[in-house]
């Protein structure tokens, strides 16, 4: 872990760090709640309706598309801290 005097840090530098969370927090909040949210329901419709094998399959299908969704967001964060760093 790096850890650094936050007296030091400069004007521009503070700007820098601000938007770099406000990046992170927006993906957070719009591209990882969306798949998530999307899981949760596709989780509940095969617990409760998936009716045979075809059904179930394509319910199968929309969720590994939510964590493809929630994968790139994911990397879409580490590579602006990353970047930022």
């Amino acid at each position: 872990m790096q850890l650094f005097d936050v007296t030091s840090v400069t004007a521009h530098e503070h700007e820098r760090l601000k938007q770099l969370i406000q990046d992170v927090a927006f993906v957070a909040s719009h591209e990882l709640r969306q798949p998530a949210s999307s899981l949760k329901g596709l989780i509940e419709l095969i617990k409760t309706q998936a009716a045979d094998l075809r059904e179930l399959s394509e319910l199968i299908e929309m969720a590994k598309e939510s964590v493809d969704k929630t994968d790139a967001a994911i990397n879409q964060i580490v590579k602006r801290l990353t970047r930022q760093i």
